[in-house]
């Protein structure tokens, strides 16, 4: 979680010095990572908002889903940029003062995608998180509070698709029942120098000791994760290698071309 409220921790092995730079065209750079959906950059939320002290470049070994915790209400799509810049305002000042915002990229529930902390788009950037954090992770989140109900289809969907294109470039394993062990840097669950074990796709309340990201998201969302993730980056493995290829697979190529929707349905109906 962490919103307004916050997000703790870090973990990684290359400084980068005071700031570091978004790269200047997503879209150009979305050639050499196939299979990353649609996502908003920094500019359009933040473009007045860099970094302050310095960000790491971590070993990711699993990926963490959050909720950001506030707004607790509905919001419009034109509202999101300035809930965003809210976060970032509130998490980099007063007694947080974080380097960045706390989230590598947020989901909001019209199922559009935003990049978070500067330079998520080509590496997983440290972040700092409510409760800290034990390392080895980028972390991704939904916009709001997710305390007594889920996110919306667009949401999931659109986190599945983030969570596969970051897992297939970042190298983490997503078949369902994978575990990751490390020796965590340091959170209010795993005290440094403890050793970690954890699902490669899991809630923040798994590393820290937080609600987030809430019930419904844990129990709707976070425990079909890996089956969903792996199943999207098989469709689109296949999909990259040839029509037949996803044929021979049994999914349906053009899949990349239709809706979200009828992919969804498709994607957890093959998870089941």
């Amino acid at each position: 979680g962490g919103g307004f409220g916050g997000d703790g921790g870090d973990g990684g092995d290359e400084p980068v010095g005071n700031t570091t730079t978004t790269v200047a065209n997503p879209d150009a750079d979305a050639k050499a990572t196939p299979g990353r959906p649609a996502i908003r950059p920094r500019a359009d939320w933040g473009s007045e908002s860099p970094p302050n002290g310095t960000l790491r470049i971590i070993d990711d070994d699993l990926l963490i889903v959050h909720h950001t915790d506030a707004p607790e209400g509905a919001y419009q799509p034109s509202e999101v940029p300035t809930l965003i810049q809210a976060i970032f305002n509130f998490q980099t000042s007063g007694d947080l003062a974080w380097p960045d915002i706390g989230f590598n990229f947020i989901v909001d529930e019209f199922g559009t995608i935003w990049e978070g902390g500067q330079g998520s788009f080509v590496a997983p950037f440290a972040c700092e998180t409510e409760g800290g954090d034990p390392g080895h992770t980028p972390h991704v989140a939904f916009l709001g509070q997710f305390s007594a109900a889920p996110p919306t289809p667009l949401a999931t969907e659109a986190m599945v698709s983030l969570l596969a294109w970051l897992a297939s470039r970042d190298g983490v394993a997503t078949q369902p029942g994978d575990l990751t062990n490390f020796v965590s840097e340091g959170s209010d669950k795993f005290p440094a120098g403890e050793k970690v074990t954890v699902r490669t796709i899991a809630g923040h309340r798994e590393i820290a000791d937080v609600g987030s990201p809430g019930d419904p998201v844990m129990n709707d969302v976070v425990a079909d994760l890996q089956r969903l993730v792996n199943g999207e980056r098989a469709r689109l493995d296949a999909a990259r290698r040839s029509p037949a290829a996803a044929g021979a697979a049994g999914l349906d190529p053009r899949a990349a071309r239709q809706p979200w929707s009828r992919r969804w349905e498709r994607v957890r109906a093959e998870a089941s």
